[in-house]
């Protein structure tokens, strides 16, 4: 089921005010995988919450919001065959919550809403905005990766709103950005900031459209600033070069580095080049028009990967930290030679922040922050040992490794595999290099590199 930009008599002034918004994203024919719950598993402990348990909810169709109701869903009634999405508010933030004339959005038409009881739809199944506190929204986007979600947060400000990450350059996010910021009572007009935690696809892939239809100012680390120029603005091919570099050397056969290829460039159109950028310094706290954060550098899953603490003890981590899932940490040529010592040193610098709720890129704001942290470095612990195990004494490649460390997700369908080998091949490579900094595996001079055990694991 599509869900495209509003119809071509739909007011414009909801797509920013700013002419040429509405038609800027052509369709685009993407393929959302299903079934494929990614490589790198480290599921939720039973002491890591939830921090937005769902209760209430409402639904909206032609993207405008038109009711409410506690405890059920809404079913709404209409005359044309336009489809309808689910909206979550969550259970604690009831209290001080808009009254729901005030997050209804201009709406012309006789539609009626009817109570239908039943079961809330679950977040799996279905597109979402949720709001989780007078000023704070989540909006979840589709992305054609195995997670097949991405969050994005919408903060309302003084005097409008500042973006969280900004998802892929699709028509369908647009149109839910657009959804989002209409449950804070604000248009994309209102937009004053995007900020962007990391520089991958679908992080920044909007951000330009926005900052060009805006004039929201984008913001990263002045360490990710760099490179998110050069790999979506002037050079676009150098990720391309980059992630078949990294398959190569590391031993992946060369029918299936092609095809790894042709899946980067596809990507390519679904990420905005975007203007001048701000950057901002790890340590610092910015304000922006009343959002005033903390600025956490956290390498490991980007070089120039941050995170932001606002003063409630929120905490925007990006692919940092993840409820349910161990974010990928891939070695790749030209970026830090030991990615996954820079995310275990990361994980353990924000261990102790003063986190109550975290928000993160994928997966449900959660609480429990220091015991999530603490599961990931248990986590890489034991797949370093998994690593070290498997390690032939002829030694092998990272492509090598990878088969035998995520056997499971290396079924073959007309010869390629059904596994995002940039992912796969890219965190074996993490692991061997942190085995060879601790003195556990030495690699050769040869390409493709190989890797052999040395000593014992402690």
């Amino acid at each position: 089921m599509g869900h495209g930009l509003p119809a071509q008599g739909a007011p414009e002034q909801r797509l920013g005010g700013r002419p040429g918004l509405r038609g800027v994203l052509a369709r685009t024919a993407v393929e959302f995988p299903r079934g494929l719950q990614g490589l790198h598993l480290c599921r939720r402990p039973a002491r890591v919450a939830l921090a937005h348990p769902r209760r209430q909810l409402f639904q909206i169709t032609d993207h405008r919001l038109l009711a409410r109701e506690d405890q059920n869903t809404v079913r709404l009634d209409y005359a044309e065959a336009n489809p309808v999405r689910h909206y979550g508010v969550c259970d604690d933030h009831t209290q001080g919550f808009p009254a729901p004339a005030a997050l209804a959005l201009p709406y012309a038409g006789g539609y009626t809403a009817r109570r239908t009881g039943g079961p809330c739809p679950q977040p799996e199944d279905t597109l979402f905005v949720e709001v989780l506190a007078p000023d704070l929204v989540r909006v979840r986007l589709p992305v054609p990766f195995p997670l097949g979600w991405v969050n994005v947060y919408g903060i309302r400000t003084a005097t409008g709103a500042v973006l969280v990450d900004s998802g892929l350059r699709t028509p369908e996010a647009l149109a839910l950005l657009e959804e989002g910021f209409g449950a804070l009572g604000l248009t994309l007009r209102a937009l004053r900031a995007v900020v962007v935690t990391h520089a991958h696809p679908d992080h920044v892939g909007l951000a330009g459209v926005l900052q060009q239809h805006t004039g929201a100012e984008v913001y990263f680390l002045d360490r990710e600033e760099p490179v998110a120029r050069r790999i979506w603005a002037e050079d676009p091919a150098s990720r391309v070069r980059a992630i078949t570099g990294m398959l190569r050397l590391h031993g992946t056969p060369p029918a299936w580095v092609d095809e790894a290829a042709r899946q980067a460039e596809r990507l390519r159109d679904l990420v905005s080049p975007f203007g001048p950028a701000r950057t901002v310094r790890d340590g610092e706290v910015f304000e922006l028009d009343g959002f005033r954060v903390q600025v956490r550098w956290t390498p490991g899953h980007s070089d120039g990967h941050m995170v932001l603490l606002d003063s409630q003890g929120r905490l925007f981590c990006g692919d940092h930290v993840l409820p349910d899932l161990s974010p990928n940490i891939s070695l790749y040529p030209e970026a830090r030679p030991d990615p996954l010592g820079d995310y275990l040193a990361s994980l353990r610098a924000v261990r102790d922040l003063p986190v109550r709720t975290a928000y993160p890129g994928h997966g449900d704001p959660f609480r429990g922050w220091a015991e999530r942290v603490d599961e990931l470095l248990e986590h890489h612990r034991a797949r370093l040992h998994a690593a070290w195990e498997l390690l032939p004494p002829q030694g092998c490649t990272a492509f090598e490794l990878a088969r035998r460390l995520f056997a499971e997700h290396f079924q073959e369908r007309d010869g390629l595999p059904q596994v995002p080998l940039p992912l796969a091949v890219g965190e074996a490579a993490a692991h061997l290099e942190r085995l060879v900094q601790e003195g556990r595996a030495a690699r050769d001079g040869s390409v493709p590199v190989r890797y052999r055990p040395v000593g014992g694991l402690t």
